[in-house]
């Protein structure tokens, strides 16, 4: 990115267990905004983030990588920690540098005691950030069970911005629920989407899940509950913007947690 100022500069921590997908989140960004062709495999050794040999060994990342990324005129800093325990102080040392964390639960595989021990000391740095769930191609998944178990294991309530188009291996694509657009990404691999109409059997509960329906209200703990309706309908042209800046003061304020979904392909 040129001529990066400062205050467009954003540290960004990944932090779970091993194989939540970090890396291949990262590697999804990468391929997004056209920083690599194409994405790597974490399995065939071809990741930008993990680059030492004994990580191409042993399928896991062994110490912290950083990239950066441009979006939308801002500089990204993705720092891709370690999950395995005896890496925990890798992980601790990057949240303190970093504006803001990407907490990555693996649908398939549910909140682990590194991915609680991530949230307990990025609290006491109120770092804020963004819950980010994986493996719902997965047999016996759902979004609803993992955003369930999300709640219940770190006392939050959570806002749901994207929502998974089908289930467990049917899955296709994503809806976007703050702008309502759907995409559908293809099997290969290369991580490019096309947009899409949402389909018809999901409208009713795009419209249900979309947050420009309700209205934020604080609760005591850091939490949020959804509450009453927005002035904005979620078709006005202010929504999205709308929605955007709620919710990064919300994040700013370390009130709002987030919660968005990935297409596995």
């Amino acid at each position: 990115m040129k001529d990066t100022k400062p205050e467009s500069i954003r540290n960004i921590v990944l932090l779970s267990y091993n194989g939540a997908g970090k890396t291949s989140l990262v590697e999804a960004i990468l391929a997004t905004t056209g920083a690599v062709s194409q994405m790597g495999s974490v399995t065939a050794g071809t990741t930008a983030m993990d680059y030492e040999p004994e990580e191409h060994h042993r399928k896991i990342s062994v110490h912290s990588s950083l990239c950066q990324v441009s979006w939308h005129d801002t500089a990204l800093n993705l720092i891709d920690t370690p999950g395995a325990p005896s890496f925990y102080a890798e992980a601790r040392q990057a949240s303190y540098i970093s504006d803001a964390a990407l907490w990555i639960v693996n649908a398939s595989l549910g909140v682990k005691s590194e991915c609680e021990k991530a949230w307990e000391y990025t609290a006491t740095v109120e770092l804020p950030g963004l819950f980010f769930v994986t493996g719902l191609d997965k047999e016996r998944t759902s979004l609803k069970a993992a955003t369930d178990v999300i709640e219940q294991s770190f006392e939050i309530k959570t806002i749901i911005v994207s929502l998974p188009i089908g289930q467990e291996a049917g899955i296709e694509g994503v809806v976007d629920l703050i702008t309502g657009t759907a995409y559908r990404y293809p099997g290969d691999g290369s991580g490019k989407r096309q947009k899409i109409d949402i389909p018809p059997t999901m409208k009713e509960e795009v419209e249900r899940q979309k947050p420009g329906h309700h209205g934020i209200t604080r609760h005591s703990g850091g939490s949020v509950a959804i509450a009453g309706r927005a002035r904005c309908h979620a078709s006005d042209p202010c929504h999205a913007q709308r929605w955007r800046t709620g919710l990064a003061i919300g994040f700013h304020e370390c009130s709002v947690v987030g919660l968005r979904v990935q297409n596995d392909y």
